[in-house]
């Protein structure tokens, strides 16, 4: 049995994916499951526990040809854009389906309509379970929780951070890929600075967050800040000791 399971980006997305991969792992103990990603996200399929082995996704003429040689079982696409549909066609395969997105339902909500709701993303990934095997899984099939295990990198998690028993260690992604995604500065360090004692902070984020955070480290004293400062695998290895 061979899966392939297409999520190119990004981050947050493709942890998502994890309870997708561990239902069809769980139906298939023995298939041979690939996980197709854009190279800079290769270590979030490895993280799954789930013996998924990576494809990492390449936008040349060349790869996509290459493409047209891979057969598989089964084909799930949980990007559901162009890049993954032009995969998806490429690749032989009896079965193939692809999440429902919701875009009209999107686009409502961006419009500003106030009693448009949207599903979890992972509840929507699950509609392409739903597609293939429509004996198994329902709009009603509980859906399971992302889980990562940490990654064996020779880091040991207390060299990134600092431990304290007596306090409990809190992340905070102080940016986002987009404004309107992105808490605003001024209230992150409202909260910092009037959180209750017994908590601590740590700053994370990519390098495009590194001033920002800098700026909130500044401000509220006492932070630690790794924004800008950790590879995927260090970063899961922070995210497990929060």
């Amino acid at each position: 049995m061979g899966i392939l399971v297409i999520r190119l980006s990004s981050l947050g997305d493709i942890v998502l994916t994890q309870p997708i991969v561990r239902e069809l792992r769980s139906m298939y103990p023995e298939a041979e499951i690939e996980f197709l990603c854009k190279p800079g996200f290769a270590v979030l399929p490895q993280s799954f526990g789930l013996d998924v082995k990576v494809l990492e996704y390449a936008k040349t003429l060349a790869w996509h040809g290459l493409m047209l040689k891979r057969r598989y079982d089964l084909v799930l696409d949980l990007q559901a854009k162009f890049s993954s549909w032009l995969v998806r066609s490429l690749v032989h395969s009896p079965l193939k389906t692809v999440y429902n997105k919701q875009r009209r339902l999107r686009q409502s909500i961006v419009r500003g309509n106030p009693t448009a709701a949207i599903e979890s993303t992972v509840r929507l990934y699950y509609s392409a379970l739903e597609k293939a095997f429509p004996n198994r899984f329902t709009p009603e099939t509980k859906v399971l929780a992302p889980q990562l295990v940490l990654p064996e990198i020779g880091v040991n998690g207390t060299r990134l951070i600092k431990r304290d028993p007596g306090s409990q260690l809190i992340g905070v992604f102080v940016g986002a890929a987009h404004a309107t995604k992105a808490y605003p500065p001024q209230q992150w360090m409202e909260l910092l600075r009037f959180a209750p004692q017994g908590y601590r902070f740590v700053l994370l984020g990519s390098k495009a967050d590194v001033e920002l955070a800098a700026e909130i480290e500044r401000d509220c004293g006492g932070v630690e800040n790794l924004c800008g400062r950790l590879g995927l695998a260090e970063l899961i290895v922070v995210i497990g000791l929060c």
